[in-house]
């Protein structure tokens, strides 16, 4: 690794504000995963710009990236108090989100003398958004209980000429539901959904190539996942160029340490740029095309589970995300049932909108508009004759 200076301190950004540092440069219309990525074009893999009063460190190489996370992951295992975290994770009580020390998490109070005054009001819209992701949540829980004739009902009714909106939460589990409970699929209690965007009329043929190459039309199982590698190639791919999170949720060192010769003092606050190392270009032939292939050849060998950095989309160490098995496994469930059992296409030729909205996970600005027709006999879908 370049620049192994010991006792030296990485780069740091210029054009810095008083008081809010580079806030300025990570509010506008662009991402700030893409305003990161740019500016290590001009300072290297690593630098550190201000967030306010406080000092965080960018880390834009795989390299970098598994110095920081495993071997010295213990350093930093904190994560950054903030506000959000307290209005909207319950207190800290989201494990993703909640400090550890020893391995332990442990509660915070916010200390309001270091905070920041409500200038704007974010508090209060963050006290609200809070209560309504608790709505949310408890109405999905509602939904995930009713019964699979209702569920039934509900699409029958909306099956003819005047389909209930596609737009809603509910119909798509709806959708999800009549694909994995059709013909011999065992049943799944509890199913997330994965859209996975198309970005023009390539990538739909890719996706309907999909039913040729891993999913048989004769009766598809949820043992059958492990069998179907274009799918998983598919789903890898679509991680790499899209991951949910692109920056990763900030570390916060708990001691200072030295790492790949820049000193790195407590409390400085750690941020991967995933979406810059799954675009590199010393990785990645062609790094911003959709090429599910590249998984079956030279980079048949990667995996997302945090032991190859080229690819990490859940993170990596001892704080990376817990949920990746289960994440990949309905996610390999749901896109294999619908692609058996749904005829998908755009409703248009035009390419796609990929354009994202950056928040605690990234979504499209555009919702995606598919057109879905049932492939198998209404009987398969437990709908009777």
């Amino acid at each position: 690794m370049a620049n192994r200076v010991t006792n030296s301190n990485p780069p740091q950004a210029k054009n810095a504000w008083p008081l809010i540092g580079h806030l300025h440069l990570l509010g506008g219309s662009q991402s700030p995963h893409k305003v990161l990525g740019t500016m290590a074009e001009k300072y290297g893999p690593i630098f550190t710009i201000k967030l306010g009063v406080h000092q965080a460190l960018v880390v834009n190489n795989a390299e970098l990236a598994r110095e920081y996370l495993t071997k010295n992951d213990k350093a930093f295992v904190g994560r950054p108090k903030a506000l959000a975290f307290e209005l909207m994770a319950y207190n800290y009580a989201v494990f993703g989100f909640s400090p550890i020390i020893s391995g332990k998490r442990f509660s915070l109070d916010f200390d309001e003398q270091s905070g920041f005054q409500d200038l704007g009001g974010y508090k209060k819209m963050m006290k609200k958004t809070g209560k309504q992701l608790d709505q949310i949540l408890e109405g999905w829980l509602k939904d995930q209980k009713l019964k699979r004739s209702e569920l039934a009902a509900q699409h029958e009714e909306g099956f003819g000429v005047e389909p209930p909106p596609r737009r809603t939460m509910a119909w798509w589990f709806m959708v999800v539901h009549m694909a994995v409970d059709a013909g011999d699929a065992q049943k799944s209690s509890e199913v997330l959904i994965f859209i996975i965007g198309v970005e023009n009329v390539e990538t739909v043929e890719c996706v309907r190539g999909l039913r040729v190459k891993s999913v048989v039309d004769v009766g598809y199982k949820e043992s059958d996942t492990k069998n179907l590698v274009y799918l998983k190639a598919v789903i890898k791919e679509t991680l790499r160029l899209h991951p949910v999170v692109p920056l990763s949720v900030p570390h916060e060192s708990i001691e200072d340490c030295v790492v790949g010769g820049y000193n790195i003092p407590k409390g400085t606050r750690l941020m991967v740029n995933l979406s810059k190392i799954h675009r590199d270009p010393n990785t990645w032939s062609n790094p911003h095309e959709f090429q599910p292939e590249r998984f079956l050849t030279s980079h048949h060998h990667l995996d997302v589970k945090g032991q190859h950095f080229d690819l990490i989309p859940f993170g990596a160490g001892r704080r990376m995300c817990p949920g990746d098995t289960f994440a990949l496994h309905e996610m390999r469930l749901t896109l294999a049932s619908l692609i058996q059992q749904f005829e998908l296409e755009t409703s248009s030729n035009e390419p796609v909108d990929m354009s994202a909205s950056f928040g605690i996970t990234v979504s499209k600005q555009m919702p995606l508009e598919v057109l879905l027709a049932p492939r198998l006999t209404r009987d398969m879908y437990g709908l009777g004759t």
